[in-house]
Formats: structure tokens, sequence, C-alpha cells
């Protein structure tokens, strides 16, 4: 309890919005695809700034993040990730994108472990430059930040889909 506690409080209203945020997505709704990219490239953006925040450039980290964001996009690719409900108005530039959960689970994965690296850091900081504490934070990281960018590509091949045939999918 005294590790929550002790949290800047700045995090728990992160927290909140990213709930709230979450929320939004398990609803059906309208993105333009203008915006399919935002959250990955934030998740990206965040994931490393976390890495480089704790370990600066070290290799072992940033090389264990790109590999997870690599196999959570092939994974991701073999995945229908909704894409058989989701579907692109090429008149309007949008996709209509049914409700899910995914997002709301991906965003509390990367709040949470971060959070974690952060009690790491404060608590077991012999630990937090370890090989392992380095390989485990940048493949969890990167994890996350993949499944974001797994289910924009998963959108973005219906775009593609649609402009090919000339019509969007049902």
């Amino acid at each position: 309890m005294s590790i929550l506690l002790k949290a800047p409080l700045w995090v728990w209203p992160l927290l909140v919005l990213l709930i709230v945020l979450g929320l939004r997505s398990t609803r059906p709704r309208e993105l333009p695809d203008s915006s399919v990219f935002v959250w990955p490239a934030i998740m990206a953006a965040l994931s490393v700034y976390s890495i480089a925040a704790t370990y600066g450039a070290h290799p072992l980290a940033l090389g264990s993040w790109l590999l997870g964001m690599i196999a959570a996009i092939l994974i991701g690719r073999m995945l229908p990730f909704g894409s058989g409900t989701a579907r692109y108005d090429e008149k309007t530039g949008t996709f209509h994108v049914p409700g899910s959960w995914v997002p709301l689970v991906l965003l509390l994965a990367v709040f949470w472990s971060r959070f974690a690296i952060g009690v790491a850091r404060a608590r077991f900081p012999h630990v937090v430059g370890t090989p392992q504490f380095l390989a485990t934070a940048g493949l969890a990281l990167g994890l996350c930040s993949g499944s974001f960018a797994a289910r924009s590509l998963a959108l973005m091949s219906l775009r593609s889909s649609s402009r090919g045939s000339g019509a969007s999918p049902p």
C-alpha cells in the first residue's frame, strides 16, 4: 500500500484519463484515417522515453523493445483485431470500428509497466540495471507499443483493400 501512497500525484489523474480513453474505445466509433496512427505513435514515444529515461540508449533495452514491437506486429498480422467487422468508408475517409476492450487493456498494460519500472527504480535500484530487467522491461513496453501498431496496420489494410476493389468491405 505504501508504494501506491508514495507515487507522484500526477500518476493518478493520468490513470483516470487512460481509463476514460480506454472505455471510450469499448463503443463503436468512427475514426478518420488520419488518426489511425496517433495512439501507436504516442505509445511508442512514451515507451521509448521510459526506456531512455531509465537506461539511456542501452542497446539491450532498446533491442528488446524493438524485438517486442516487431513480435507484436507480426502476431497482430495473424489475428483479426476486429477487422472482420471494421470497415472503411472511402467517401468519408473514415473507419467504422466496433467497440473493443483491447485498447483499454493495452493502455493499462503500458501504464502499469511504466509504474512497475518506476517502483523498481525507487525500491530495487540494484535490480534495474541487470540484463534480465533491461530485457524484460524493453520487451514488455515493445509488446504493448507493437500491439497498438498492429491494430492500426490491420485497419490500414482495410483501407488499402477498399481502394483496390473500389468499394468498402461489408
